[in-house]
């Protein structure tokens, strides 16, 4: 059976709130209580005065109930709508930072994009490059194995080196390239911390005996032996650095130091100086630290170098650390390459084959 606007006989109509029929119904409860107070009065004279009494407390009681009951449910109400609104504001921030992280990886990926695709174009023209050079580096070497006057034999040999010279520039240029895009894959393997810093002082040393500088090795005998990280891009930072700083130096001093100190429980934080006894050019200098020249300083002030610091700076990011460079004591100058590596896990023992 339908029934039109009511469910049930006592039910609220289609529509109407179930509080407003409760509070009516307190308001007339209350008014038949006040009611017959008066009634009791009016007939029973003074000795109805305590019925009376008492229906006008309970009409007071009820009346109290009432304004509690219309107070919580206004306080309910308005804590509703501040919800509601709290809510809608709070959806709208999450959807603006959803869309704000959207924005930021789309820009990320396409800007390491175009960086890949600036690393594609740069191999395929150092490999043209290196091609044509490389030929240059040849017919010189064998011209040098004739007959030549001694001016005909110094051309020579400065074309070779020259052409050698361009060669590890293309080379720069191509590292610089692959680490700036983020394409350089890094290892973790175990290394000996003495053995990095001699290899890159017998790496570097042709150049700094042509110059008459000394090499020097020193580690902290508070760093571990053996650490754990990327020993090739480590050993490539320190050995253009040292390069760069002896292209700047006449006779003097570079001392390579590994210092180490704990970086969680099994990690360390390692810095790898290099101290230089000279004080290097500031327009130099600022290369590492910011990767500009001073204010007014001619370019030409930078010299040699700059690119090999450049290509350090960003291998030091990659290896989640960075170069820095500072005076030292108002004479020489120190580079500090600061890079977090782990401890060496040492491999566990094989299990005993059973008899």
């Amino acid at each position: 059976m339908h029934i039109e606007g009511r469910t049930g006989t006592g039910g609220p109509a289609a529509g109407e709130p179930a509080g407003g029929r409760t509070v009516v119904r307190v308001l007339f409860g209350e008014v038949t209580l006040v009611t017959g107070a008066v009634l009791a009065l009016l007939i029973g004279g003074a000795g109805a005065v305590p019925t009376a009494l008492g229906c006008l407390a309970g009409a007071m009681a009820v009346g109290w109930v009432l304004l509690a009951a219309l107070h919580a449910a206004r306080r309910a109400a308005d804590d509703a709508r501040a919800y509601a609104v709290e809510r809608r504001r709070l959806e709208a921030e999450v959807a603006a930072a959803r869309a704000e992280a959207a924005a930021a990886r789309e820009a990320r990926d396409a800007a390491q994009g175009r960086l890949r695709r600036h690393a594609d174009v740069v191999a395929s023209v150092n490999h043209e490059l290196r091609t044509s050079l490389g030929g240059v580096i040849g017919f010189t070497g064998l011209l040098l194995e004739c007959e030549l006057t001694g001016e005909q034999r110094d051309f020579a040999e400065t074309a070779q080196r020259g052409a050698e010279s361009a060669v590890e520039t293309l080379n720069d240029l191509l590292d610089y390239s692959m680490a700036e895009s983020d394409a350089t894959p890094l290892e973790a393997v175990p290394f000996a911390v003495a053995g990095l810093l001699h290899g890159v002082a017998a790496l570097a040393s042709p150049a700094a005996l042509e110059r008459g500088v000394a090499l020097e090795v020193q580690v902290s005998p508070a760093m571990p032996r053996e650490l754990h990280g990327d020993a090739a891009r480590l050993r490539q930072a320190l050995l253009r650095v040292v390069r760069a700083a002896l292209l700047h130096m006449g006779r003097g001093r570079i001392v390579l130091r590994g210092e180490a100190a704990p970086d969680g429980p099994s990690g360390w934080r390692a810095r790898f100086l290099v101290e230089v006894s000279e004080a290097l050019p500031a327009a130099f200098v600022a290369q590492v630290l910011g990767g500009a020249r001073p204010s007014g300083a001619p370019a030409s002030s930078v010299g040699g170098g700059a690119l090999g610091l450049a290509i350090s700076r960003e291998l030091a990011r990659l290896l989640g650390g960075r170069l820095a460079a500072r005076g030292a004591d108002g004479h020489g100058t120190v580079f500090e390459l600061a890079v977090p590596l782990a401890d060496v896990v040492p491999a566990p023992d094989p299990a005993p084959q059973p008899a």
